[in-house]
């Protein structure tokens, strides 16, 4: 069994809870573990903003990771005071992504200043699992979700989704830790056959039963920036200790009784086998053959390919038929649904309404060859498959036109577009799962009840770039 040992590391507004952080990260180290810190930017601030460099160095004997610039508790000082979630909701995929890119790059930025390294994982606020988020994360460098989407947490799920590793693994909460509860509960987990392992904690509340952020900005989430701010009602100094303790017991107990192993997401994520960068021709027809027997995920050789990576390949082979090689690209989904109209100002321009075909039609090699062209532009400028695509003068889903490029490949004469799915198969579940969510696992709101049909829908789609990790 491996253990991974993170902390969502927050409270800004307490000057003990550096204290109370320096002592975490010590009695680890002198524990031998290894853990994830999960910084807010803002956090580095406080740390740096306080002249700790004592904390600075005991955490550098860990693993920086990242827990977004603020939590996604201010507004932006340009737009109505509004959680990131609600951001997200409100406004097209591009835009969405372009205000999170610009206002994380902050925080990252400050996080590699402070520590001399820059996060690569990024740990989960809140319920916001949003694919607009991890796409937005993607760009900026960072590697591995770590918690997964809201539809996996707290079940071993290792994939790739959106371009991110998405980690999701059995957990140990805090809640547990503290009375004295995690040894039982590692043996559940040991007892299940459970290898990975993920204990979590919160710094704060090691110090407090109360976030610090519940007193600060529950009711009022239009708060400046810089406060002033209240501090969570603290703990008696013995039960803070008694808290260490425990975190430290469990350490021991998983050593001494199972055998186990610390390990952190970081090193979880290099042992991820890696693709190729390059697909030999043989391949991408490989990739071909499979996709007309399941459209989905395909696996050649003890790699894993998404459906948009299949799609930008066999697009690659279909415009270069003299080339040997085509290059492995690491593109999304459609960030809309065939048919939806092009969205102006964060808001659809009319109704959406997807595209179906209700009957096939036959398509000759150059329409197809104008089609493919089409969607290598969206490929290259917007690193995604095409939402909908030309083919034969008539508009269709890029799940078509993937079909027919597939039977082009594979030689077949007569050449057909068929009516096709907008989502990948073997789904189907999942797809409902999402839309049956409740608005607090997939987008965090102050307004309890909000609808998040967009972010449903962009995770719905981005099931296009879905596939299973191989670790080793």
């Amino acid at each position: 069994m491996r253990i991974i040992v993170s902390f969502d590391t927050e409270d800004f507004t307490d000057p003990v809870s550096n204290d109370v952080l320096l002592d975490i990260a010590r009695a680890l180290s002198d524990h031998g573990v290894r853990a994830g810190f999960g910084l807010l930017g803002e956090k580095a601030r406080f740390i740096r903003d306080l002249g700790r460099a004592d904390v600075v160095e005991a955490l550098s004997h860990h693993d920086i990771c990242y827990h977004t610039d603020n939590h996604f508790l201010f507004p932006d000082p340009l737009v109505k005071p509004a959680f990131m979630s609600e951001y997200v909701e409100e406004r097209s995929w591009d835009e969405a992504v372009r205000h999170l890119v610009a206002t994380e790059a902050e925080g990252l930025r400050d996080i590699e200043e402070l520590f001399g390294r820059r996060p690569t994982t990024y740990f989960r606020t809140g319920g916001d699992s949003a694919a607009q988020i991890l796409y937005a994360y993607h760009l900026l460098g960072m590697t591995t979700f770590a918690y997964g989407p809201s539809l996996y947490e707290r079940s071993r799920h290792i994939a790739w989704f959106t371009n991110m590793l998405c980690v999701s693994l059995p957990l140990i909460s805090e809640g547990h830790t503290y009375k004295g509860e995690g040894p039982n509960r590692l043996d559940e987990f040991a007892a299940g056959g459970a290898d990975l392992v993920n204990v979590r904690f919160h710094p704060c509340m090691f110090l407090a039963d109360t976030f610090w952020c519940n007193v600060n900005f529950r009711g009022r989430w239009d708060a400046g920036r810089f406060g002033p701010w209240k501090l969570a009602p603290r703990l008696p100094r013995e039960e803070t200790r008694t808290r260490i303790h425990r975190m430290c017991q469990l350490v021991d107990y998983a050593r001494e009784k199972h055998g186990a192993e610390f390990t952190t997401y970081d090193a979880l994520t290099a042992e991820v086998k890696p693709n190729p960068p390059w697909l030999e021709r043989d391949t991408v027809l490989r990739l071909a053959r499979a996709l007309l027997q399941r459209f989905g995920y395909v696996e050649v050789d003890g790699h894993y390919y998404s459906l948009a990576e299949a799609f930008a390949a066999i697009i690659w082979t279909l415009l270069h038929p003299q080339a040997s090689q085509a290059p492995y690209r690491r593109v999304i989904g459609p960030v809309r649904v065939p048919g939806c109209p092009a969205e102006e100002g964060g808001r659809p321009t009319q109704a959406p309404s997807s595209l179906q075909l209700t009957e096939g039609f036959d398509v000759a090699k150059e329409d197809l060859v104008a089609g493919g062209e089409e969607a290598e532009r969206s490929l290259s400028a917007y690193r995604r498959v095409p939402a909908d695509v030309l083919l034969g003068g008539r508009t269709v889903p890029p799940a078509t036109l993937l079909r027919v490029a597939a039977k082009c490949l594979l030689g077949e004469e007569r050449l057909r577009a068929e009516p096709m799915p907008i989502y990948p198969e073997g789904f189907d579940d999942v797809l409902r799962q999402w839309d049956d969510l409740g608005h607090e696992l997939i987008g965090f709101f102050p307004d309890r009840g909000r609808d998040t049909k967009r972010m449903k829908q962009a995770a719905k789609l981005q099931y296009w770039s879905y596939k299973p990790a191989v670790l080793g």
